[in-house]
């Protein structure tokens, strides 16, 4: 597949080196795509890698992951794209956690999902992978993530279909698909459980 992904933080190039190792081509869109940490990472990966704009990555991609931090950051930076965005497969990972003395969703009459398939009405927006750590995406089984099972939400059967495959390149052999976009709550909810369980041993080891 083409994928394109929007950002070039952690998550963007663990992901973004997974899926071209397994021989997707990637582009990477990036606020600046001369940064030496996006240059260093395309130099790595080499073949199937590719750096360079926002806007030339959401061209490029049939799937699109947006891995954009911090969240806040994301509704300014995809709603130019809409056009580019229409009719396309867009991954969302993201949570959208307040992190004061205890971390809670900065909103709850939405998803941080059906917000994002609100500004792209003509996109198929699938959640997954937001309630694991960058460094766990990848080879699941390999931190001790057993069974690796992933979950998707979206409204759209096709686009679900596309996430799970790359999904499995990824490591995880089993997808759950939970319905609609609206069920993407339910994984943010689970992403704010478990940062709250961090953040308290994190606190108690302090």
């Amino acid at each position: 597949m083409k994928i394109g992904i929007l950002g070039s933080g952690t998550v963007a190039r663990t992901l973004g080196s997974a899926w071209a190792t397994k021989g997707h081509e990637v582009y990477m869109g990036a606020r600046n795509p001369e940064g030496d940490t996006v240059i260093a990472w395309q130099k790595a990966i080499g073949q199937n890698a590719r750096v360079g704009t926002l806007e030339v990555a959401a061209e490029f991609g049939e799937v699109i992951l947006i891995a954009i931090n911090p969240w806040t950051e994301i509704e300014r930076a995809i709603k130019p794209l809409a056009r580019e965005l229409q009719g396309k497969t867009v991954i969302d990972v993201s949570n959208n956690i307040e992190f004061d003395a205890v971390p809670k969703l900065a909103f709850t009459d939405q998803s941080m999902g059906e917000r994002v398939q609100s500004w792209l009405p003509e996109s198929n927006v699938v959640k997954t992978l937001n309630i694991t750590p960058a460094a766990m995406m990848v080879n699941p089984t390999k931190s001790a993530i057993t069974p690796a099972v992933g979950w998707v939400s979206g409204n759209d059967r096709n686009a679900k279909q596309r996430v799970e495959t790359l999904l499995n390149d990824l490591g995880w052999t089993e997808v759950v698909d939970l319905g609609g976009i609206h069920q993407s709550l339910l994984q943010e909810s689970i992403g704010l459980t478990l940062s709250i369980v961090v953040m308290g041993v994190m606190s108690q080891k302090s």
